[in-house]
């Protein structure tokens, strides 16, 4: 069993790409992430509507997850997405505004709301 976070944070060109990538590196390393990986995301073509880093983190227990949670908090360049628990099926703990709206399929979304927001994949 273990638990997953989507962290983003907004690419922007310069030093401030560096400082918050190296950051979200030293927060997973300090808080003992089993593994981790990021994509980058961006949406729009003409105009860049969003340009987002997204790390993919999976802690093996919750003590971890939540000491990360509150490391991410106190940094205000990071958006939580997405918590989710894995056991044989995936169980989505949390969901930003953003992903029930962008990410989620409409049944999803429903589905989430109205099961106290805890949904099993």
């Amino acid at each position: 069993m273990g638990f997953n976070i989507e962290v983003s944070f907004k690419i922007k060109t310069g030093n401030s790409f560096t400082k918050c990538n190296n950051l979200m590196l030293d927060l997973i390393e300090e808080n003992e992430a089993t593994h981790h990986y990021f994509i980058n995301e961006t949406i729009g073509a003409r105009k860049i509507e969003r340009s987002h880093r997204i790390a993919y983190i999976n802690f093996d227990c919750i003590e971890k997850l939540k000491s990360f949670i509150n490391a991410v908090k106190k940094e205000k360049l990071f958006f939580i997405d997405c918590i989710t628990k894995d056991e044989v099926k995936t169980s989505i703990l949390y969901a930003s505004s953003y992903y029930l709206t962008h990410i989620m399929t409409k049944d999803g979304r429903k589905l989430y709301l109205e099961t106290g927001k805890q949904i099993t994949i």
